[in-house]
């Protein structure tokens, strides 16, 4: 992953604008000495697609408004984020995940964005997803960037030599085959996802109740012990291990180059996030679609690394809104598309006949219930749940995990 690594670094460098600290550069004012013609954004992701995004939102802005300017403040560390929305008013938007967005809310620090939502017609032109995943309660704090999904691919031809049909294979069956086979799993994700909480958040889909998980975000350690719902999955993944079908050592993190060694049958299969397999069609390369796991059928998993809110204290609140407008409108939202983003906007997906169609279907398909479990839970928790995860593939599980990591994290 060292590659997106770089990308992204890059991708900062050619954003930032020489800030320091919370202290950001004032704009040069213009001729009628006025301040509001600048949005700060202060972005905290790592996601490389999410960055490109936002490269070409500003550009395509400041092309429409002529004179504004708009400065990027990056973020080392999530207390440096909320410290800076504490003590400046020069903030005006926020650029990060669901987990911080669930954070900055509790805490005051971004607005209600209810009315903006019913203004822009945000949930009549987008798919339920991307609005999904900026809500907490009955209220919209954020709204959702890129949309995209961990897809299996495998080498059809592979399978075919060896006469098997993987289209009657359930994710349990083929993980067994490929553990039994010795085979390497490549996967491809963005930096900020684990391998491994890959396939537990694919594990647990359907047996985690996500909107409960949400209310008690941030929540005493009794709310938390008496959330069960992640030690069932943490009870699956030992299922999975002890019957073979999951080790430790079966996945490895690679860079999207993998996709054509899984085309040309170097691999007979990987674990790609959507956002990276997109382009030509390939000759020999399928995704597959059946991610039954432990006797239980499961529906898609989509992700989402970056959403955007607005400050509270901003004291250009409007000029953000406007540039939130801008790219939530239909309008951009093709122009996003035409240029390769899924963006989870209705019109943009059905005019775009290049979109994965199983990336489309799982997009128009999806709700609150297909976010993965770990962007609901607070950093501390999620570390201590990863811990866990490798904990169970080397082979110790009590059945008490969920309970021990609370107690560690508060």
């Amino acid at each position: 992953m060292k590659t997106h690594k770089n990308i992204y670094i890059i991708t900062i460098i050619l954003l930032l604008i020489s800030l320091s600290g919370c202290a950001l550069r004032k704009s040069e004012k213009n001729n009628d000495d006025k301040e509001s013609n600048t949005i700060n954004i202060f972005v905290d992701t790592k996601d490389e697609a999410s960055m490109d995004m936002i490269k070409f939102a500003i550009e395509s802005y400041k092309k429409q408004e002529e004179g504004i300017k708009i400065n990027i403040k990056a973020t080392t560390n999530k207390n440096d984020m909320s410290a800076c929305l504490k003590d400046t008013k020069d903030i005006d938007l926020v650029i990060t995940s669901r987990n911080n967005i669930l954070d900055l809310s509790n805490q005051g620090l971004i607005a209600d964005l209810n009315e903006f939502y019913k203004k822009n017609d945000i949930n009549d032109r987008f798919y339920n997803i991307i609005t999904s995943y900026g809500i907490k309660g009955d209220q919209y704090f954020a709204v959702g960037i890129l949309p995209f999904t961990m897809q299996i691919i495998y080498n059809q031809k592979y399978f075919e030599d060896k006469d098997i049909e993987i289209n009657k294979f359930t994710l349990e069956e083929l993980l067994k085959f490929i553990n039994v086979k010795d085979i390497k799993i490549p996967i491809v994700a963005p930096e900020s996802i684990d391998a491994m909480e890959v396939i537990t958040v694919l594990l647990g889909d359907n047996l985690v109740n996500k909107k409960e998980l949400e209310h008690i975000y941030e929540g005493n350690a009794e709310k938390y012990n008496n959330f069960k719902d992640i030690q069932i999955v943490l009870e699956g993944l030992n299922k999975l291990t002890k019957d073979k079908y999951l080790t430790k050592d079966m996945l490895e993190v690679k860079d999207k180059d993998i996709l054509n060694y899984i085309d040309k049958g170097r691999y007979p299969m990987g674990i790609v996030a959507s956002s990276y397999n997109k382009g030509e069609e390939k000759l020999n390369t399928k995704v597959f679609s059946n991610y039954k796991l432990i006797g239980k059928e499961k529906t898609p998993v989509v992700f989402m690394e970056s959403l955007i809110a607005v400050a509270n204290n901003s004291k250009n609140q409007e000029d953000a809104m406007d540039f939130m407008k801008f790219i939530y409108s239909d309008e951009f939202q093709m122009r996003a598309s035409e240029n390769g983003f899924v963006t989870g906007n209705i019109k943009a997906m059905e005019d775009n006949h290049l979109i994965n169609s199983n990336l489309k279907s799982d997009i128009i398909s999806s709700n609150m219930t297909n976010i993965p479990f770990i962007y609901s839970l607070p950093p501390k928790i999620r570390n201590e749940v990863k811990s866990e995860i490798y904990d169970i593939l080397r082979g110790s599980y009590s059945g008490d995990e969920w309970t021990k990591l609370i107690r560690e994290s508060y």
